[in-house]
């Protein structure tokens, strides 16, 4: 296949087959001509207020509607598709509309239509059947002839009945005998059961069995006895006696784990930080859904419109409530490179992407009263799973909060008197809330992971919605689920398209959900205030006007002897897609940490949509990558998910590769593959001069490779 504009927006909808999909992947990979359309693509269409091709003009700009129709259809003569690729190469506005339209066709082509019951009802009562004619007298019936269904063949009669028997192909009388011979079997039936059942005496052998002295039974022999049954405490239930072999029950919460930390050095010289839902799960929770079958809730009908992208202002910034609370950042992102600062109590608008960066937290008060709060997070003990919130709120007059999550943490708390109802939209999910008490608060997480191996780079994501202080009423597509303080709903997202439910309970509620307050250190918290500070110094005076110094105050962050203002900043840029940065600092030599932080920020940084590795790729190009390496960091950054000697042997290989970078990733996963104790000895590897290197990577390949 050819690399057209056709087979991009192809390959970007995934609508070819995995044969041509890899074939053009491996095509793009190798054109960065192609990707840099392919970003292009991606920029326009969800480029804000981006207008339509205007129908008057020339007749080389002024595109025909129908033209387009005929280009996705494969329609359009070949001289044409040249000129309108090439209008499309030269305006955004024409590339737009012919992405966009392949990507609402692609939509709707492949998914069906879901028709509620309702809208059938309706459609049945528009036209009344003939019966409904005052003057309109019934047929009178007549018997069908035998002559009449001797004359039809089988296919005729199995498309009449609809599956029934033909009872007619038969004599009359026949028909008539079938209810009675089946009345009689029936009859014979119950007269035997009472005979059975009211006869006096036992049979000989069953009385010689209970006079007989029973045998005590052989160890050897396989019937198993009753069991004795262990005394129980006061107050603690008494569990019968197995009758039969029971099964370990299954570990549900393992379909949420396989995330392995691979940089344990690196976190263990991290302080104490909050630490996420997903990343607690160490301690005793009680599954509850998915063991036992759910009970039937009401069927809820609603409508799914699309989300308004009208600018209307909805909501208000809050300042922070008191000292304790985490320091407040909110950006508006208008377009890629355009981001925004917003001033506390400034007014807040529906159609347009907020976000709070890494370690900062925004409080929205909607006009309805309730509140939203943008969740930024930092790395803890264990790996991090998200960093930024970025959300767009819509307007809705039939819900008090009508918001789209593209990725983070939120929590969403009800006004203080009344009931609330909220619309989350996630993905290709739209899910209903209803929080009945006040002040009852509901947190949702949102991450994706690319998963090891050689795949498709497709993120696997999950969702965890967490209830505290009343319940709450979730409506995910037309059943009803009632979720109380304490639980929390799980729920991922894997490629293939499984979408499984899991209800947990959690102890103790989560600081980020009960409280404005951070359990932050002081360096931390300092760090985050240098930074706040930092940034409102060098913005303009004006605050709506475009400013680059978001990305300066980031870039200026990296240069601070304090770690975690290094960190700060490495993870912001991140954030705001700042992607030339973050490879700068891969090729650190003299900070060893802001490699690790860099290759974090990149590792959360793929999983957020598909083919986030593209781009990646072309920033590695343009720092001076060959292709070989960047293979090696893509795939040693995304892991192994089987470990045969090839691979073994790629990674020792790797260990002698001249940059620094490829070397650590190629050590962290042999550390994920080799038990510790055989490479306690190599773990300052990869920083060794090259003679001292090789000697051990030599001793390193005899110990794990078998020799031929």
């Amino acid at each position: 296949m050819r690399l057209t504009l056709r087979t991009l927006l192809a390959y970007l909808d995934d609508t070819l087959s995995p044969q041509q999909a890899r074939e053009i992947g491996l095509k793009v990979a190798e054109n960065p001509t192609a990707q840099e359309l392919i970003a292009r693509i991606r920029q326009v269409t969800r480029r804000r207020r981006l207008t339509t091709p205007e129908m008057s003009g020339s007749a080389e700009t002024n595109v025909d509607p129908n033209i387009v129709a005929e280009y996705l259809d494969n329609e359009l003569p070949p001289e044409k598709i040249e000129e309108l690729e090439k209008l499309c190469l030269e305006s955004d506005v024409n590339l737009a509309e012919v992405a966009a339209c392949h990507q609402i066709l692609t939509v709707i082509l492949g998914q069906p239509a879901k028709v509620p019951p309702t809208a059938y009802q309706r459609m049945y009562g528009l036209v009344q059947g003939p019966e409904s004619i005052p003057n309109r007298r019934p047929p009178v019936a007549t018997a069908p002839s035998e002559t009449t269904y001797e004359g039809r063949g089988d296919e005729g009669d199995e498309a009449l009945l609809l599956g029934l028997p033909a009872y007619q192909r038969s004599a009359p009388w026949v028909r008539r005998l079938v209810p009675v011979a089946v009345a009689l079997l029936l009859v014979l039936g119950l007269v035997g059961i009472v005979y059975l059942g009211t006869r006096g005496e036992r049979p000989t052998a069953e009385i010689a069995d209970i006079t007989k002295p029973t045998a005590p039974a052989k160890p050897d022999e396989g019937h198993v006895g009753p069991q004795p049954v262990a005394k129980n405490g006061p107050g603690e239930p008494v569990a019968p006696p197995p009758t039969e072999p029971v099964s370990p029950p299954m570990d549900h919460l393992h379909l949420w784990a396989g995330w392995v930390p691979m940089w344990s050095g690196w976190v263990a010289v991290r302080p104490e930080m909050p630490v996420g839902f997903f990343l607690v799960f160490g301690h005793d929770e009680t599954v509850v859904a998915d063991v036992e079958p759910k009970p039937k809730q009401p069927v809820a009908e609603r409508v799914v419109r699309p989300a308004s992208l009208r600018v209307v202002p909805l909501a208000r910034l809050a300042g922070p409530r008191d000292r304790e609370a985490a320091p407040s950042l909110v950006l508006r992102q208008l377009a890629a490179d355009d981001i925004r600062y917003v001033r506390p109590e400034a007014r807040l608008q529906g159609g347009e992407a907020l976000l709070a960066l890494p370690g900062f937290r925004g409080e929205i008060d909607l006009d309805s009263q309730v509140r939203l709060s943008l969740v930024g997070t930092l790395p803890s003990q264990l790996e991090n799973l998200f960093y930024e919130c970025v959300v767009m709120l819509h307007e809705n007059p039939d819900f008090d909060l009508d918001l789209t999550l593209d990725r983070g943490r939120i929590v969403i708390h009800n006004r203080p008197a009344g009931q609330a109802k909220v619309r989350l939209r996630f993905l290709d999910q739209v899910w209903d809330l209803k929080l009945i008490q006040p002040e009852v608060r509901v947190g949702f997480e949102l991450h994706g992971r690319v998963q090891r191996g050689s795949g498709p780079w497709q993120p696997h994501y999950k969702v965890a919605l967490l209830v505290d202080g009343g319940d709450v009423e979730l409506i995910r597509s037309t059943e009803v689920e009632q979720l109380s303080t304490g639980k929390v709903f799980l729920w991922d997202q894997p490629s293939i398209g499984r979408e499984p439910g899991l209800l947990v309970e959690f102890k103790d509620t989560p600081f980020w959900l009960k409280e404005f307050r951070a359990n932050y250190p002081n360096e931390v918290r300092n760090a985050l205030t240098a930074f706040l500070d930092r940034l409102t110094r060098r913005l303009p005076q004006i605050a709506d006007e475009k400013s680059p110094w978001v990305v300066i105050t980031c870039e200026e962050s990296l240069q601070e002897s304090a770690n975690w203002s290094r960190w700060i900043g490495m993870f912001s840029l991140g954030a705001l897609d700042q992607l030339r940065q973050v490879v700068r600092a891969l090729d650190e030599t003299e900070r060893h940490d802001m490699r690790f932080v860099a290759l974090d920020v990149l590792r959360a940084w793929v999983g957020r949509k598909a083919d986030q590795h593209i781009p990646l790729r072309s920033a590695l190009e343009q720092r001076g990558y060959s292709s070989q390496d960047i293979d090696l960091f893509l795939q040693y950054l995304r892991g192994f998910d089987q470990v045969t000697p090839e691979v073994v042997r790629q990674l020792v290989d790797s260990l002698d590769n001249d940059r620094l970078v490829i070397r650590e990733l190629a050590l962290a996963n042999l550390n994920l593959i080799v038990p510790p104790d055989r490479m306690q000895e190599f773990r300052n590897l990869p920083i060794q001069p090259p003679e001292v290197r090789r000697r051990a990577i030599e001793t390193l390949r005899n110990r794990l490779l078998p020799k031929p």
